[in-house]
């Protein structure tokens, strides 16, 4: 009786207890060009043009084709205020799904470049490759850094990737992209610290004369999203493609962002269905025993109710 009594009085003098929740929550876009994104917002229809607008509740940094756009967060807008991509999209969905968090994107993209050499996590020997699998992590490092510098925490909640179509051209590439796209999701996994990070990757398709083997390519993305359940693969099939035949509209940057934006919340990224915690053991007090995310005289009354004076 006597420790619980010296609880009450620890617990009246601290007040109560209220978990952390100044947490930024950081979706990665990583990619080729239609990662990068060439959208211009003049080519959207009227009611397209909200999803382009700047976005002051989401942050966003980004490092393209080897130009570092931005060495500060700032508020998600197209690039020079007249280039987009998925971002645009993907941070208007998840703000409106979740406007209680505080969300930021960041984005790393190249166009040319192919999984097999220059993003491959093993690293390439080819002289022209980009090592941008180390760039990516560089910067997940240096952005996180930015936050935390905040007194903020930083959780990267999800990843985003858009490429292949270099990998296509090439069946020695193509052949490799499966056990490559495992190791660049573990490895992005690992530097983030969060091993059941959601990964949402696009099953590129150009028409294209020359892009032969899409369907190894996009195998392989449908195997890896089958074996992992933090992992999805989402349709481009559909999507119209500029006269190139390669590369997506301005209408399409706005569908395939939505469409990543969902794949994500499907993969509950912010971990709103995570088990609740197993309950204490019967040998020990526990704290907030009400569910309510305080610890106070509530939580004392229901230790009596159900578990007896502590031991």
């Amino acid at each position: 009786m006597r420790r619980l009594i010296s609880m009450m009085a620890v617990l009246a003098l601290a007040g109560p207890v209220v978990a952390d929740s100044d947490v930024v929550d950081v979706i990665i876009v990583a990619g080729q060009s239609n990662a990068v994104g060439a959208g211009n917002p003049d080519y959207l229809s009227d009611h397209m043009q909200q999803f382009v607008a700047t976005n002051e509740n989401v942050r966003y940094c980004y490092w393209i084709n080897n130009v570092t756009w931005t060495s500060e967060w700032k508020e998600l807008a197209p690039r020079g205020g007249y280039t987009f991509g998925v971002e645009m999209m993907i941070g208007h969905a998840l703000e409106k799904a979740a406007p209680d968090r505080e969300l930021a994107i960041m984005k790393v993209a190249y166009d040319g470049t192919s999984l097999a050499c220059d993003w491959n996590p093993n690293d390439c020997s080819h002289p022209a490759s980009a090592h941008l699998y180390d760039q990516l992590k560089s910067w997940m490092t240096s952005w996180r850094l930015k936050i935390e510098n905040e007194g903020k925490t930083c959780n990267f909640a999800g990843f985003v990737w858009i490429q292949g179509e270099s990998d296509i051209r090439g069946e020695w590439m193509a052949v490799l992209y499966e056990s490559l796209l495992r190791q660049l999701i573990d490895g992005v996994r690992i530097h983030a610290n969060n091993p059941d990070m959601a990964a949402a990757v696009a099953l590129i398709k150009p028409r294209a004369t020359g892009y032969d083997f899409g369907e190894t390519v996009r195998g392989a993305i449908h195997q890896v999203a089958a074996d992992d359940l933090k992992v999805t693969a989402v349709t481009c099939e559909d999507l119209p493609l500029k006269t190139d035949i390669v590369h997506f509209t301005a209408e399409s940057q706005i569908w395939l962002g939505g469409r990543m934006a969902d794949a994500l919340l499907a993969l509950d990224v912010f971990r709103t269905g995570d088990p609740p915690p197993p309950p204490p053991p019967v040998d020990t007090c526990p704290g907030d025993v009400s569910g309510d995310g305080l610890v106070g005289a509530t939580d004392i009354l229901l230790l009596l109710e159900n578990w007896g004076y502590c031991p």
